[in-house]
């Protein structure tokens, strides 16, 4: 142990001569740390004395920190890519993993499983070397644990990377939900985590929940099955946080993306979207603009909530003033899904649609510069073109 906090001392005194070794897969200290790290060298120790398993995880800890250290400094980039080669060669992140699983407290885990998160969020490589070492370590339960009851900084680790495997493909939705159905199979720690008292944790968990539906629709029969899930999702719509309210507006959105399987747990959440429209943050905006026309863009089952709370009059007007050109063509988008529904699309007709959207593409409004940094990708002349074609839309129509 001695040796380790001396190691420590240096790498904290010259951590800008100490990192290039660490960028090279066999170099002597890369290959040196590995080699502690294995678990077969922290089974020895573990064993060698009464200490053993103290031993085992103060070592533990000390050469994580060591790795820890190339992403405590400003590193140039083409020394981060060969650290982040060197840790995927050396398998760093399964040595973390299981490492964690057998010798770590809940209470140690926060150093090594927020340098798992940093090094899944921050290579593409580690995706997969982090799922495959899920299932090689049966680490499924270990996960489930942590996150049910895990310190907060644990919790915010183990959520982000899970959505993180989800948004990267649908291939990890499985994965994900093993891990949060829990031991009961009830998946109650999605309730539990989506009304944790942190707003960070109910903000990452919509998050998470929105990515679990981006690709694929498998997560639809579990919520169908488990309507209080969905429920719990919808509160976070009037989250006191803004956070919250834009990621669950992001999720309920994506919960209508693929089929109507869920239109009718999502009938609920209509008056909240329509609340969000106004909202401050304009992704918020966005996503709200967007769910409302997911609710009706498969079927015309929730026609009458949506004429009932004004939806289609909501979405209208935030098509043809919001301030941000984002926010608009996403309510464009949206009232050209509600058109297929002709009890919306006769909504449409009745409140002159087609005069406000031609005065719109007359109007040359100036926008704030905010509104060409928030996303420099949608332009007026976007705008426009989506205006444009709901005009035809509606024009056909009416005929």
């Amino acid at each position: 142990m001695a040796i380790l906090q001396i190691g420590i001392s240096i790498f904290s005194k010259e951590t800008f001569q100490c990192v290039p070794s660490l960028a090279k897969a066999d170099s002597i200290l890369s290959l040196t740390v590995m080699h502690l790290l294995s678990g077969q060298f922290l089974q020895a120790l573990s064993k060698g004395s009464l200490a053993g398993p103290n031993m085992a995880s103060e070592a533990m800890l000390n050469l994580t920190q060591i790795c820890c250290f190339p992403f405590a400094v400003d590193m140039n980039e083409d020394l981060l890519i060969g650290v982040y080669s060197s840790f995927y060669a050396n398998n760093l992140l399964s040595k973390l993993l299981r490492g964690s699983m057998k010798y770590l407290q809940a209470d140690q885990l926060e150093m090594p499983v927020g340098l798992m998160s940093r090094l899944v969020l921050g290579d593409p490589n580690f995706v997969l070397q982090f799922a495959e070492s899920v299932l090689t370590s049966n680490a499924v339960n270990f996960l489930f644990r942590i996150v049910s009851s895990g310190p907060l900084s644990v919790v915010c680790d183990i959520i982000s990377i899970c959505s993180h495997l989800v948004r990267s493909s649908p291939d990890y939705v499985e994965l994900v939900l093993q891990v949060f159905q829990g031991t009961d199979e009830d998946f109650s720690v999605l309730e539990t985590i989506l009304q944790h008292p942190a707003a960070v944790v109910r903000s990452r968990s919509c998050s998470m929940m929105g990515n679990m539906m981006k690709h694929s629709d498998a997560f639809y029969a579990v919520l169908a099955q488990r309507t209080t899930i969905v429920k719990t999702l919808e509160n976070c719509l009037h989250d006191e946080d803004a956070t919250v309210r834009k990621s669950s507006s992001y999720a309920v959105g994506n919960a209508g993306y693929h089929s109507a399987e869920l239109y009718p747990v999502l009938r609920p959440a209509i008056p909240f979207l329509i609340t969000l429209l106004s909202d401050p943050v304009a992704k918020t905006r966005a996503n709200a603009a967007s769910a409302l026309g997911n609710l009706a863009l498969h079927a015309a089952d929730l026609c009458a909530d949506l004429t009932k709370h004004k939806a289609v009059d909501s979405v209208l007007e935030v098509a043809c003033h919001d301030s941000q050109y984002s926010v608009q063509e996403c309510a464009l988008a949206s009232l050209k899904s509600m058109c297929d529904q002709s009890p919306l699309r006769n909504v449409l007709q009745s409140l002159k649609a087609i005069d406000k959207l031609e005065h719109m593409t007359h109007m040359s409004t100036p926008r704030p510069r905010s509104a060409l940094i928030a996303r420099k990708s949608i332009s007026v002349t976007t705008v426009m073109q989506h205006c444009h074609k709901l005009i035809k839309i509606l024009e056909s129509s009416g005929r």
